[in-house]
């Protein structure tokens, strides 16, 4: 099966570069960022034992590739 991000990505009508402002955050995480540890491209949250990627923080080919390799599981802001 694939997930959401494989099939948008396979979708011809969707370019690379417009995907990633595709992306809608559904349920946003309510933990405080600034009380998170790590960098400002990504920090533990360790309410849910996850890292959060800044996408706005990354370059568009870095968002992208963390987009893509997650298979769906990834938690951004």
């Amino acid at each position: 099966m694939k997930c959401l991000y494989e099939e948008r990505l396979e979708d011809k009508t969707v370019s690379k570069k417009n995907f990633l402002e595709q992306i809608e955050v559904k349920n946003p995480c309510s933990e405080d960022w600034n009380e998170m540890k790590g960098s400002e491209k990504a920090r533990f949250c360790s309410h849910c034992n996850l890292n959060v990627n800044n996408l706005s923080a990354l370059t568009r080919r870095e968002a992208l590739k963390i987009v893509r390799h997650s298979r769906g599981g990834i938690c951004v802001r």
